[in-house]
């Protein structure tokens, strides 16, 4: 079956040598280079000694669990952590809790760093544990929090097992609730006359791929006073949830989504997996009125014709925007997309599409040439790329990623 296309840019380098002179490179450091190994890592730390998270960005701190055990007069914390290379590691707590008395496992002190919202440490690469305290007169209204923690939050000893937070991704921290005495009027009491009202829109995206990924943007138009909801219709009926960004405080539960709202208009996206490749999608839950569904095709793994629901205009609907330029369908409660198989895989994939851009410079004793070789365009093929006499190739990146080398010993 012909593989996805895929948009790249390569980079080669090869040396042409006389015939008969080509040989595998060796791998790994010589055991004379090993006491170098900091030296040449210098400046490219992360690089190398930080996994890939997948998203073209590499992760050198990794958050564990995180246990917050709070009190009317104070605090504490222990947070489990790793490095993977020496750096920075923010902490809890901020402007009104700051973290005070942190030690390691070994009980020696850590020096805390940072500006006043920001609490952080220094440490080298590893595997820490650290434990702190928080002192005050009366509890702050809020505490800042560092994001990707398992939490494990007591108040007064009793376990806290839905927090009130708030989380903010561009800062990478959220915001505990603790205290809201500080405000003239409690915000429970100034939103009590107002009534109480939730309404959800329901977007959705299904990628043909394998499996079927489904993607649920759920906007939440919220008056009335702080409180928490079940929003049933959150996930489709066979489904398997994978991600959940939220602007609310919100998990995921038996039964639908639990979300801790207050009043204001928020979007909820969800991404969830199907068990294969479906037939059949749906059929569209009860409670929240009609849904959009947009369809993205990959019809290079097959093509499909849709019935079960009308197709709509996207200008004339509520459709989430990015959306847009796709086939757009609404459903009703109870109704389901129905995909009919016409034909899978694509048996006549358009040629590839490569661009080649050769600079090569002559060796000073004249025996030979170096050369550098950039490709770029789409793929729809071969998804491998050949080196003839009388070049051999010394090394290859794609994307700028050092890639492995191959030798056919039948040519």
């Amino acid at each position: 079956m012909k593989k996805a296309a895929a948009i790249f840019c390569l980079v080669f380098f090869a040396v042409s040598v006389p015939a008969g002179a080509v040989s595998r490179p060796e791998t790994g450091a010589p055991d004379n280079l090993a006491a170098w190994e900091s030296w040449a890592l210098y400046g490219h730390e992360e690089q190398y000694l930080c996994p890939d998270s997948g998203r073209g960005k590499n992760i050198c701190a990794w958050p564990v669990t995180l246990s917050l055990d709070l009190g009317a007069q104070g605090g504490s914390f222990a947070a489990v952590f790793e490095l993977f290379k020496e750096g920075r590691f923010p902490l809890p707590g901020g402007r009104g809790a700051w973290p005070t008395n942190v030690a390691d496992e070994s009980g020696q002190a850590v020096a805390v760093l940072g500006p006043a919202e920001s609490p952080e440490v220094w440490l080298p690469a590893g595997r820490h544990r650290l434990n702190g305290e928080f002192r005050w007169r009366r509890p702050p209204e809020t505490m800042s929090l560092p994001l990707g923690f398992t939490l494990n939050i007591k108040i007064d000893g009793a376990p806290l097992d839905f927090p009130p937070m708030e989380v903010d991704y561009d800062s990478g921290r959220a915001r505990l609730w603790l205290n809201r005495a500080d405000e003239p009027e409690p915000l429970e009491a100034r939103l009590a006359e107002q009534e109480d009202s939730l309404t959800v829109s329901v977007n959705r995206l299904a990628r043909d791929s394998q499996p079927m990924m489904i993607t649920s943007v759920l906007k939440l138009v919220v008056s009335g006073k702080p409180r928490e909801v079940l929003i049933e219709n959150a996930l489709l009926p066979d489904v398997h949830a994978s991600f959940l960004s939220s602007p609310l405080p919100a998990q995921l539960a038996e039964g639908g989504l639990r979300v801790k709202v207050k009043p204001g208009v928020y979007e909820i996206v969800l991404e969830a997996r199907s068990t294969g490749r479906s037939e059949k999608l749906g059929p569209a839950p009860a409670g929240s009125g009609p849904e959009y569904w947009a369809f993205q095709a990959q019809p290079d793994l097959r093509l499909v014709e849709i019935s079960g629901a009308p197709q709509v205009d996207a200008s004339q609907a509520d459709v989430y925007p990015p959306w847009r330029h796709l086939p757009i369908y609404v459903l009703t409660p109870g109704e389901s997309l129905a995909f009919d198989v016409i034909r899978r895989g694509d048996p006549e994939p358009p040629p590839d599409q490569l661009r080649l851009n050769r600079e090569c410079w002559l060796d000073y004793d004249g025996g030979g040439l170096s050369c550098r070789d950039r490709l770029s365009g789409l793929m729809n093929r071969q998804w491998h790329l050949n080196v003839t006499s009388p070049f051999t190739l010394a090394q290859a990146s794609l994307g700028g990623q050092p890639q492995v080398i191959t030798w056919q010993t039948d040519s």
